[in-house]
Formats: structure tokens, sequence, C-alpha cells
């Protein structure tokens, strides 16, 4: 081969690899994914790219677009850029990645590197946050003052650390901690003199925000550990008084705090303001306080609360579970302060729906157990029960509704076994091992120990509940009507 045959050929294997790279098109600062090109953007971002896997027809994912899109120009002038894919199209992308619904965001760092699930907040500000961190180093050098000011008027909350001694154990826990936080950006302090122009001591980590006290600050020794600093940063990086909201919903249910002192009020305002946050300071850690303004009409139905009776509080205790403490009468300092009080002194008891138990639930087979019936035909029951928690929307309680029937029908006969439903969007239980976090919730009461009912997981089908009320039956059920 001649030399000049051999730089035509070099040549045009040069052509067709920029023409393969020039594949990889942007919308609106969004970098275009495919099958064919995914590998390519991945090496050409080898600290690490943010891509969405969306579905054309996704309605989470055409709300994301405008975020996405504001996050993809806002990054690009830092340098860094932002991917989606079609994964409806291209699904050979889509299966490697394990895509199961939409959207679907992963930052993955290199061709076959590290692949993070996304789980932070979906506004252009917590995506450029995140790929900013991700990115660059877990902790940003701050040198001066004016270098804090400036770094805490990115976000409405920082972090900055304050340790001289850069190789101390509580500078290294610091740095663990920065690693780990995705919410939040981090800065660094070496210099002593820097921080004490600043007014933070020495050994410290502090929180910056643009919001209730303006800063908090945690002293750091050689004992504190990586989860006492990310508690501590949780806390208080949340304000005192939280409105509730779409964008908020992930930092207030998300976090560390799991009971929420709820105030539905179309304003919280005056005297009522300033009993909210002089509690809300006094609770800081222990309950976090939340603003429910009457447009959230989800969350007030989920409580029972309606318009006509704002404003007034609940207080929801999702240590176990969820339950909730419905405040009545008019809401002033003493009461409010009354209402906390008993709530942590044990004194309260949980406010449940319920609809009115009626002659009807007991005439067939299966039988109907209302929230104020529960303990009746449950608790009290000699007999073994069965029970199926249901929503009516639930396209899988609709499919195993003549399936149910069947089997009390079966078992009609039988005095030790009760099977039975609820509504549970409209009846709320507080019983031992009574958890439903989705639909149906299929639960065995044991006669004898109602206190510990047992999971039924297997197949929704009649012969295989049948023989699972066999198993689990404290007497050993009779021969049903035909055999299994």
């Amino acid at each position: 081969m001649t030399v000049t045959r051999f730089v035509m050929r070099a040549g045009a294997a040069l052509l067709l690899v920029a023409a393969a790279m020039a594949e990889i098109t942007k919308e609106n600062g969004v970098l275009v994914l495919t099958d064919d090109n995914f590998d390519e953007a991945l090496e050409a971002n080898p600290n690490g790219l943010l891509v969405e896997m969306y579905a054309p027809w996704c309605g989470h994912c055409k709300a994301l677009t405008p975020e996405y899109e504001a996050a993809a120009k806002e990054l690009e002038p830092k340098g860094f850029s932002i991917a989606k894919l079609d994964a409806t199209e291209h699904t050979q992308a889509a299966e490697k990645y394990e895509v199961q619904g939409f959207p679907t965001i992963k930052y993955i760092i290199g061709k076959g590197g590290k692949v993070l699930d996304y789980n932070g907040g979906r506004t252009s500000a917590d995506i450029v946050s995140y790929v900013v961190k991700k990115s660059g180093p877990a902790t940003i050098a701050l040198d001066s003052k004016d270098a804090i000011d400036k770094f805490a008027e990115q976000a409405d909350a920082v972090v900055v650390g304050f340790f001289s001694d850069a190789a101390s154990a509580g500078a290294t826990t610091f740095s663990g901690v920065a690693t780990g936080m995705d919410d939040f950006s981090f800065g660094l302090v070496t210099d002593a003199a820097v921080a004490k122009a600043f007014g933070a001591s020495d050994n410290s980590v502090v929180v910056l925000k643009k919001y209730d006290e303006g800063k908090a600050e945690l002293s750091v020794t050689a004992d504190t550990t990586g989860e006492e600093v990310t508690e501590f940063i949780n806390v208080y990086s949340l304000r005192l008084f939280t409105r509730f909201s779409p964008e908020s919903a992930r930092s207030i249910f998300g976090g560390s705090v799991n009971v929420h002192a709820l105030f539905f009020a179309k304003e919280v305002e005056g005297d009522l303001l300033a009993t909210v946050t002089e509690s809300a300071t006094a609770n800081r850690g222990k309950m976090l306080f939340v603003h429910i303004p009457p447009e959230e009409e989800r969350v007030a139905e989920f409580f029972g609360i309606e318009e006509k009776d704002m404003p007034t509080m609940v207080i929801a205790d999702m240590q176990q579970g969820i339950k909730k403490y419905l405040f009545e009468g008019t809401l002033d300092k003493a009461s409010i302060t009354s209402f906390i009080s008993d709530f942590q002194a044990g004194n309260l008891k949980p406010s449940l729906k319920s609809e009115e138990p009626a002659d009807e639930d007991l005439a067939k087979p299966v039988k109907v157990i209302k929230g104020k019936s529960f303990e009746s035909i449950v608790v009290n029951s000699e007999a073994s029960v069965f029970v199926e928690f249901y929503a009516p929307w639930c396209g899988h309680c609709k499919a195993l509704e003549p399936k149910w029937d069947e089997v009390a029908q079966k078992l009609e006969g039988d005095k030790s076994v009760v099977i039975a439903k609820m509504d549970a969007t409209a009846n709320e239980v507080d019983h031992p091992g009574v958890d439903v976090q989705g639909f149906p919730t299929l639960l065995f009461f044991p006669a004898g120990d109602k206190s510990n009912p047992v999971t039924y997981e297997g197949e929704r089908e009649v012969d295989f509940l049948l023989k699972f009320v066999k198993e689990n039956a404290k007497s050993a059920a009779p021969d049903v009507k035909d055999e299994l």
C-alpha cells in the first residue's frame, strides 16, 4: 500500500469517526442520546454524565422537561453537559441500565464505570447543584470571607466546614459527609484567620441559609461521627416552618424528622405564626412544622380535613407506619402548646377514619369491616380472620374480588375462619402488624394471636388462597365445599 493510499484511508476513517461523534446533537442544550452514540457520550464525559431516560408520552417526563433544559443551559458555561434518551425507541441502552419506569435518571461515570441513581429534586437548581457536586471535588476551597459570602449566595442553604488542620479527624469526617450528601454544596475553610473573620469557630460545621436565623453551627471533635454531622445538616437546613408544595415534599417527607405538626390554613400569620415559630424552635429536631394551604386538596383529604375545618392542625407520627392526631378547638398559644405536650407525653389517641357500620356488612360470605367494627369482627372474634385491605379504584383489587368471593363461599360453613374486606381509603385501624402500604394487602389474623397477622404474598388464585388459610388457621379447617 502506498503512503498516499494509507493517508487517504486514514483520513477517511477519521472523517467517519468525526461524523459519528457529530451525531450527538443537542436539543435546547440537552445532549440527545441513542443506542449508537451512548458510549461515545460517556467517553466524552469521563467525570460523569447525567442521563434522563424518558418516554415521550410520560406526564412526569413532560413536566421535568423545562427544568431539565434550564439546567442544561445553566451548566453549559460551567463546562458540564446533561443528556436524555428516548427509552421507548433506544431499548438497548434502556435494558442495559434497567429502566423500569419514567423518568429514570442516572449519573454514569464513564463507559463501564459506576452508575448512580439520581434521587434528587426535579428543579433546575437541584439538577445543577447535583451535577456540579458530582463532577467536581466533594468540597470547594474557600480562602476568604468574600469567598464564603459568594459561595453562600448560590443556594438557599450551603454547608461550610472550618478546619485549620485539613488532615484532622473532624476534617476527614466532614469530607466523608460531603461526598455522601448530594443535596448540598460544601465549602472548606482551612485558614483559622478566615474562620475568625467570618465569625465561625475552628473545627466546626456551619449551615448557611437565606431564611430563619441565617446560620447554625456544630462544634466537631475527633469523636463526632458522620451520622451526627449528617443529622445536624438535615435538621438545620430545614425551615422552621415549611410551606408544603410538590417541590418541598421531598425534603419534608424524606428527612430524618418523622413527626410532623401540620397546620391546615389559608395563611399562617400574626399571633398564630409567632406561636408556631416559637413551638418549632422549641421542638427542632423532634418535630417538623409544616403549613398545608387549601389548594393542597389531596393532602387535606388524606388527613380528613375540609376547608371549613381550617385553620386547624394535625400531628402526623410516621415513626412506625402513620398515626394521625387531630386537633380540636381554637388555635392559640395555650391550646397548641398543650396539644403538642399531650402528644409527647403519650396522652393522645390516634384519630382514625371510619365509615359507619351497617347491618348488611355481615350479610354476605365476605364480611365488610369498617374502622369502628374492626375490633368486634377481627380482634374479639374467636375465629381466624383473613382480611383484604383494598382501594375502590385499584385494578388489582377489582381483579381479586370474584376470587375473594369464591374463597368466602367455599369456607362459608367453617365457623373457625372469617373472610372479610375493608376499604382502606375510607377506614383506618391502629393495630399491631397492620401497615397498609399498597393495594390489595392481605392479612391473616390467626385465632388466639390477633396481634401477629400473617401477610399473604402468594398467587391471588382461589386454590392458593384456600391452601394458605388451611396452613395458617390455628385449628384445622374442615373440608371446603370443593376439593382443592
